[in-house]
């Protein structure tokens, strides 16, 4: 049994494995990962790169601590990308009941309203 966010870990972990796979970690410096950092946020939103690069250091913490590596985390000395703008969206007319109603049928215990 896998954690709920495993298929999109693994994804993250194959566009890392492609983009930084040629790097060993002892050998990845904070250059190379703000070099990724950059190229990425041509092709995806700086929320998707933030939560990319943040397995990276995770990877190092384990070296460090686990294996006992000597390596410095290249990831704590880059920018992270800001933040996508939150969403925000209103219920149009219509749409109110739609919801209501599929909420009932999915929650027997919904007020009817």
């Amino acid at each position: 049994m896998h954690k709920k966010s495993y298929r999109n870990e693994r994804s993250r972990l194959a566009i890392l494995a492609r983009d930084l796979g040629r790097f060993t970690l002892s050998t990845l410096r904070s250059s190379d990962v703000a070099s990724y950092r950059d190229q990425r946020l041509e092709v995806a939103s700086g929320s998707t790169v933030r939560r990319d690069l943040a397995l990276l250091p995770h990877l190092y913490t384990i070296a460090i601590k686990e294996w006992g590596m000597p390596v410095d985390n290249p990831c704590a000395k880059i920018r992270k990308p800001k933040l996508n703008k939150d969403r925000e969206r209103r219920v149009i007319d219509g749409e109110l009941a739609d919801l209501l109603e599929a909420a009932g049928a999915l929650h027997v215990e919904m007020p009817k309203l």
